[in-house]
């Protein structure tokens, strides 16, 4: 059985959080469907994730129960036939899924991958999962755009889930999985990373449904997690990756979002289609990825998210260093690529932070006047890229200070910080905008001048000598 890397939909089974991937083209309206109760049961492959290896899946061939269609014939409901789904389960799937595609195809301007050109997307409710263990990872959904081996365009959920969720729940597992065959219909999901096409699902799960916001309902587990990279493989059911692509992603477009406006995510929607990862965000961010990136890092330290029309609660998403250091003391570490480390510089005196580290890196220093796990507080920042010498002045002044490190590039880079006295002092220098006239050089001065000097002495030695022999002549 060969690994599945790109169906992967986490979701942790005390957290309830959702998980996926992959590619796609376009859903058309189609009228001649027809509402079916009860036809012949059909065969279809599924895959399960297994229980004992968390980077396989097991193929499985399962007969299933035809449900009949939504109200407006774009949605075919299917289930394992081993079980008997009640019409209030099938009837709030249906509401979900009417109500999710209109919301997300008017806002994307775009419609569903449809890979059999039925005219309609079958959703398939059926155990994915071998076993459940609390607190594992597990698959909640998934959906497998142009390579789903039975041909058609489907969204499968966990009948676990589906028996044992909200109804809000529920509607943003269903949310997720079809903006990904959204997606599929405009970009090659496997063209780009994992950490971009999860996190902007998760942040659209959140847009389908008002009055629940999974981002604040999980978003603790978040906490101090900054430092796992985004570009972690998603190709197992690993808790890094589920941290990285579910939870840290969606804040990052949540910070897009809120710095820019929620019509920015439309816009890098569309701009993914010609464009790599990085150079799409940039593009629509008017802003080097290095600048946002630092900045993403300082409005997570402070929780600067706030109440939007599309999170319906207010946010606060406070992240905790990593580490704290002393004078003359050193902290050593290796930072993955796109993550973010904080470290608590304990000081009240003015000191140095000596760097060493071999490659690109972006520093931010916070300093915090206040309690920033509060609203009383007032904060300072420098962006600062590729320094190894920083010096901090006016520490006395602060309650906290914080250097961030930020890895944009795509490798590790290993580094040590080390605290330093200082007794440099800081000027401040004001400059105006003057005329600068070009002078003459100082040797070209000095030969001037000598030459000056030689011709008034010569014209001296002459005049004297003409003096001289006028009276000479007058005495003889």
């Amino acid at each position: 059985m060969k690994v599945l890397s790109f169906i992967l939909i986490f979701f942790i089974s005390s957290q309830l959080f959702l998980y996926n991937a992959i590619e796609g083209i376009n859903l058309h309206e189609n009228n001649t469907n027809k509402n079916v109760e009860n036809s012949i049961p059909l065969k279809l492959i599924i895959y399960q994730a297994s229980s004992v290896n968390a980077c396989a899946f097991i193929q499985k061939t399962i007969d299933v129960k035809d449900y009949g269609f939504s109200s407006n014939h774009l949605f075919r409901f299917l289930s394992d036939a081993s079980l008997n789904l009640n019409s209030t389960i099938i009837n709030n799937l249906s509401d979900i899924a009417e109500k999710s595609y209109s919301i997300l195809v008017s806002f994307f301007n775009a419609t569903p991958y449809d890979q059999s050109k039925e005219g309609f997307i079958n959703v398939v409710i059926a155990n994915l999962n071998e076993a459940y263990n609390q607190g594992q990872v597990f698959v909640a959904g998934y959906t497998i755009p142009r390579d789903d081996p039975n041909n058609k365009s489907i969204i499968y959920l966990d009948s676990q889930y589906i028996l044992t969720s909200s109804y809000n729940d529920t509607y943003v597992l269903f949310a997720h999985e079809l903006f990904h065959l959204i997606q599929a219909s405009v970009i090659s999901l496997s063209s780009h990373e994992d950490w971009v096409i999860e996190g902007t699902a998760v942040f659209t799960s959140d847009l389908a449904i008002k009055g629940y916001s999974p981002l604040s309902n999980s978003i603790y587990l978040a906490y101090n997690k900054f430092n796992v990279s985004l570009r972690t493989p998603a190709q197992c059911l690993s808790l890094d990756a589920y941290v990285a692509h579910y939870l840290i992603a969606p804040i990052f477009f949540e910070f897009l979002a809120e710095k820019y406006g929620i019509g920015i995510i439309k816009e890098l929607f569309w701009k993914l289609k010609e464009n790599s990862d990085i150079k799409a965000i940039e593009i629509v961010s008017n802003s080097t990825f290095d600048k946002l990136f630092s900045e993403f890092a300082v409005w997570n330290y402070l929780g600067l998210y706030q109440d939007t029309s599309y999170t319906f609660e207010k946010i606060k998403v406070y992240a905790f260093p990593i580490a704290s250091l002393i004078l003359n003391s050193t902290y050593m570490n290796k930072i993955a690529p796109l993550s973010i480390h904080y470290i608590r510089i304990l000081t009240q005196r003015d000191t140095i932070l000596d760097i060493n580290y071999q490659g690109n890196l972006n520093f931010i220093i916070i300093k915090i006047k206040g309690n920033r796990l509060s609203n009383n507080f007032t904060y300072e920042v420098s962006y600062i890229q590729n320094e190894k010498r920083i010096f901090i002045s006016n520490a006395q002044e602060y309650n906290e200070i914080v250097l961030g490190i930020v890895n944009t590039g795509s490798k590790d880079i290993n580094y040590s910080a080390t605290l330093l006295f200082s007794n440099l002092t800081l000027y401040t220098l004001t400059f105006t905008k003057t005329e600068v006239k070009e002078i003459p050089s100082a040797n070209f001065l000095a030969i001037l001048i000598i030459a000056l000097i030689v011709t008034f002495l010569a014209l001296l030695l002459v005049l004297c000598i003409r003096r001289f022999n006028k009276v000479s002549f007058q005495e003889t």
